[in-house]
Formats: structure tokens, sequence, C-alpha cells
């Protein structure tokens, strides 16, 4: 088959976001199959190789990209005006691309629904169309998305997606049901989650060199993600005020960039946190090791019930690393945590029971050891990339051939 994978945030290993695009695309091609990468130079940018790219070859697959940069730093006016600009430049971009077997769109944002299903009717193949976020459903309910009129056009686009979509797929169980709640056929939904990369980290490193370069001697908390108002990292200032105050010797490592940045490193300096450490950005391939010198890692969202149905990467490389989890809300995540007992959910979120709980994992390090061990157990039996690659390929496999010969 020929592939047409729309994805507007693609990046490598060497980029700073989630690599499923990457990793599904280069698989794949080792099964023989064309693809081609439409996007934005807003991740590839980031990675000095592909800074002036227009197209390329990267793993097997031919990257085309639109011009349009963007960070998670942008006001909601700056990304939505890129959302929009996205949506039109690849719709003029794809149309150039020789003709697709089928088509695989990911959001967020939702408005990558219109390339995609546009395309689709331009080439006359099945648009397969993946729901990585409950758009616009998540953005109404963080209070993102107020006036009414606003939200009956997104409620009505993401209908018309999933209508003009051979199959969807979803990225948790909580997604699953609000697809379906739109009226969507339940036999046409599959659940396939954000991904262990197995062959890219090794439980058994332990990175004692990072630890001694960066001057980290004790127990090691680590973030890896998105610093928004929908993640609440910013709780991680009173949370390591209460363990400084209670002569914890733990640390806490935030890698990653975002509109509350800035406010994490005012916490530090205004309360001199000598256990919180903003670190910035940093590569798949970095934080790789960073979880590798780890001893826990932390998923952390606000207390809104959409976010419960998220499949964050973080959680499938801390997996992946061997390392236990804590998680501050509930949904499924939190009840696989509880049910794998691979780590701590902490549904009330609240400062005071995360620090309490850190300090009470410190105290048990043989504990967390084997909460790891289950963590790379459960990474290699249920979230291998390379099986959820494979189940992918085979619901495309699936709309091209229906679309040659009838549902």
């Amino acid at each position: 088959m020929r592939i047409l994978y729309i994805h507007q945030y693609f990046a490598t290993r060497k980029g700073a976001t989630g690599t499923r695009s990457y990793e599904f695309g280069r698989r794949w091609v080792e099964s023989g199959h064309q693809v081609d990468i439409l996007t934005s130079s807003a991740e590839l940018t980031q990675e000095s190789s592909h800074s002036q790219v227009g197209s390329a070859q990267v793993g097997g697959m031919g990257i085309h990209v639109c011009r349009i940069p963007y960070d998670n730093t942008m006001g909601a006016g700056a990304r939505i005006l890129r959302f929009f600009l996205f949506a039109i430049q690849a719709t003029l971009s794809g149309a150039r691309l020789p003709k697709p077997d089928v088509i695989y769109a990911t959001s967020t944002p939702l408005t990558v629904g219109f390339p995609a299903v546009l395309l689709s009717w331009r080439f006359r193949c099945p648009l397969v169309f993946e729901v990585r976020d409950l758009w616009p459903e998540a953005p109404i309910q963080l209070g993102w998305l107020r006036p009414a009129p606003l939200k009956w056009l997104a409620r009505r686009l993401e209908r018309w997606i999933y209508r003009n979509s051979r199959r969807v797929v979803t990225l948790s169980p909580g997604m699953a049901e609000g697809v379906i709640g739109t009226g969507y056929e339940a036999e046409r939904v599959a659940m396939i989650p954000n991904c262990s990369d197995n062959d890219l980290f090794d439980p058994d490193f332990e990175a004692e060199e990072l630890r001694e370069r960066e001057g980290i001697s004790g127990f090691l908390a680590i973030y890896c993600g998105t610093l928004g108002p929908a993640n609440r990292v910013r709780d991680m200032i009173e949370v390591c005020r209460r363990l400084q105050e209670a002569g914890s010797s733990i640390t806490v490592a935030i890698l990653g960039t975002g509109r509350e940045e800035e406010l994490l490193r005012r916490g530090v300096r205004e309360f001199d946190l000598r256990n919180l450490r903003v670190e910035g950005e940093r590569s798949k391939l970095q934080v790789r090791d960073w979880i590798a010198a780890s001893d826990l890692g932390l998923v952390l969202f606000d207390r809104v019930p959409i976010l419960e149905t998220n499949s964050p990467n973080k959680f499938f490389d801390y997996c992946a690393g061997g390392k236990p989890t804590l998680i501050n809300i509930g949904g499924w995540i939190a009840d696989l945590v509880e049910g794998e007992a691979i780590g701590f959910a902490v549904r009330d979120g609240s400062p005071e029971t995360v620090a309490e709980t850190l300090i009470r994992a410190e105290g048990d390090t043989e504990e967390l050891k084997r909460m790891g061990r289950r963590a790379r157990r459960v990474a290699e039996e249920r979230f291998d990339r390379d099986l959820l690659a494979q189940r992918a390929l085979g619901i495309l496999e699936s709309a091209f051939a229906e679309d040659r010969t009838g549902p």
C-alpha cells in the first residue's frame, strides 16, 4: 500500500515530542509499504539535520513539510492561527503528492481532519482518523473554548470528520467511548494506546554518569513533557516546598517546555527550592537517559474529567525504562498503575498527598525495584511498539481492502 500519514507535529527521536508517527511509519516501510508523511516544521526545525527541510527521506519515509513554526509557549490565538494555516497548506501540498491507497490522519488538533477528508475525496481513497485527545470536548472542559457558537461549530466538525472516516483509532478506552457517544458505529472504532519503545530503553542501565554530572545523589523523581495549564506541573512547587520542609533528600526534575515553565522557575527562586530542577526541553534520546537515572516517573494532569481519558507518552516511556509511575488523577492509567502494581495513583491530586507518597516511595526502594520490573513486563506484553504498529497497519489494510471490495 501507499500510505499518506498526516501529522502536524511529526518528530524523530532527535525531537522533543511524541514519536508515534515516526515509529509506526518506519515499521510500515520495513513491512514493504510506501509512506509519505505530511507535517509542519514545528518539530523538525528543532532537529539540526532537518532544519531547512522541505522534502526529505527519513527512515525510508518521504517527509513533506509545510513551513509553519509552532511551540507550546504560544498563546491561544497564535496556536489556532497555525492550526488553520496547516490545514490549508497541507491540503494544497497533499494534493500534489502521489495518489495514496489509504490516508491515516492523527489529531490533535482537530483541524487536521480538514485536509484529511478533502484529500480522501480528491484521491477517492479511505480515511482512517486517529484521535489522540477528545477534541473539542477537552478544550471545552478546560475552558479554552467558551463561546457557544464555536462549541457548536467544533462539535459539527468532529462529527463531519468521523462521518467521512472508514475507521477511527483512539488511544484510550475513554476516547473510544467519546467517539461512540457522537453516534459513530462502535464496530468501526479501534483502541491502540500509546506505545513503549522497548528497543530504545534499557531497564538495567542506571545512568550513573548523568547522575554524577548533574550532582544527583539521592532519590530522583522525573517529569517529562509539556508544561501547560492542563498538566498542572505547577503543583510541584508546593510538593517540593513540603519535601524540603520535611527534610527529604528527594529531587524532582522537570524536563519540558510550555507556558508554565517560567512560573516553575519563579517558584524555585521565590521559595529557594534546592530540590526542584527545571531542566528545559530535551530530546527523546536525552529523556531516555534521564529516565534511566531516575527512581520514579511522574504523570501530572489538572483535575478535569476529560483528562482521565489521556494516553500520556511519558507513562509508556517510564514503563519501557523499568520505572514505577506516580499519577495524580484517576482514569484508565491510574487503574492500570494500581491493577498491575507498577506505581502509585494519587487520585485526589493534592500536593500534600503527592509529597507524602514520594516520601513513602523513597523509604521502600526494594518495592520500587519490583514495581519497575513489573512495569517493564507490562511494556513488553501489552504496549510494545512493534506489536501495536502491526495492529494499526492491520486497520489500514482492512480499510484499503474494504474500499476495493465494499464493506
